[in-house]
């Protein structure tokens, strides 16, 4: 196999970053895989297996996320790329509460959230953050927490200028808003829960409008 020079290897990653926006993540995978194989360096070696584990995440390979991130996130740290690390650690919180590795999850979550305080961003990394940490609850079967920190998220004060932050958000609420029907349901309380399935049909609808008016085709739940 032909060695890559540096220059060749920062163009497959550049084509693997243009296949993620694009949403051809197994390519994007391919990509960077092949870039990752060929690194000059430790700069591109980390950018490369971000994606990889970015696209392993879109892909719902939950499982190759949440066994390779760890080292990836130490490599970003060490880097101080801490704009990828954020978006690793809400990817990887996420991944893990869908392998039901709770503790992990929540100690990923918490510590998106705490980095997202530290970039001083403004409240789109801290409703990302909390977002994150509400899919935490989803899973552990508390959706009762997870509308709880959505709806703490959607109330921040610049909340409704965020428009992507805001529909990924009203998004996993009426996510959790739905579990709390069918818990309601299924516990006889008949009136409580067609009040969440009706506060479930509001936060579709408004995160539908916002996906129409941004011309998405449809918006990831993170």
């Amino acid at each position: 196999m032909s060695t890559l020079t540096t220059v060749d290897v920062a163009a497959l990653i550049e084509q693997a970053r243009v296949a993620m926006d694009e949403f051809r993540f197994e390519e994007a995978s391919a990509l960077a895989q092949q870039a990752l194989d060929q690194a000059a360096d430790k700069d591109q070696s980390a950018s490369a297996e971000f994606i990889v584990c970015i696209a392993s995440y879109r892909l719902g390979r939950f499982q190759i996320i949440a066994v390779n991130g760890d080292a990836v996130l130490h490599k970003l740290e060490c880097l101080g790329r801490e704009q990828d690390l954020f978006t690793l650690l809400r990817f990887m919180s996420i991944a893990c509460s869908q392998t039901n590795e709770i503790v992990r999850a929540l100690g990923f979550a918490d510590r998106s959230e705490r980095l997202a305080l530290k970039l001083g961003a403004g409240d789109g990394p801290i409703m990302l953050a909390r977002s994150a940490m509400a899919a935490c609850y989803f899973s552990m079967g508390n959706p009762w927490r997870a509308e709880l920190l959505l709806l703490n998220a959607l109330g921040l004060p610049t909340a409704k200028q965020l428009r992507m932050e805001a529909a990924i958000a009203l998004l996993n609420l009426g996510a959790a808003q739905v579990q709390i029907f069918h818990l309601l349901r299924d516990a006889g309380d008949e009136q409580g829960a067609q009040k969440s399935l009706q506060r479930a049909l509001h936060s579709h609808q408004e995160c539908l409008a916002i996906g129409s008016a941004l011309n998405l085709t449809y918006i990831m739940h993170a």
